[in-house]
């Protein structure tokens, strides 16, 4: 059910379309977790769905939610909410990101995974 929620979510927040294919581009941070997270992510939309393709751009945390508010990142699968807590804060309340839950609840550190929110 998570994951098919997770799914539902991420090709809602999909990105660019060129030649009928849709380009979700994941923020890819360095870290073991969220490579996982996101190569499983990709293996469900490019292997699940049609038009659907998955891109990754590398970062630390602060670019990708800077990514994620300007539009240029479609998913942040983990990212370290405490560490840049203003913001985190800031992207939710302006409406730019949506957060749609722990990943991982028993993690030190608070650890979700993020979204933009696309306004027509």
């Amino acid at each position: 059910m998570i994951i098919l929620l997770s799914v539902t979510a991420v090709v809602t927040a999909a990105g660019q379309q060129e030649d009928g294919i849709t380009t979700i581009t994941f923020g890819d941070v360095s870290w073991d977790s969220v490579q996982v997270h996101n190569r499983i992510m990709a293996f469900i939309i490019e292997n699940g769905l049609d038009g659907y393709e998955a891109n990754f751009i590398a970062g630390d945390t602060l670019p990708i939610i800077n990514g994620i508010v300007q539009g240029d990142v479609d998913v942040d699968m983990e990212s370290w909410h405490s560490n840049f807590p203003e913001v985190y804060a800031e992207g939710i309340a302006s409406g730019d990101i949506i957060d749609l839950g722990a990943n991982m609840p028993d993690a030190p550190q608070l650890v979700g995974t993020t979204i933009p929110c696309r306004r027509s």
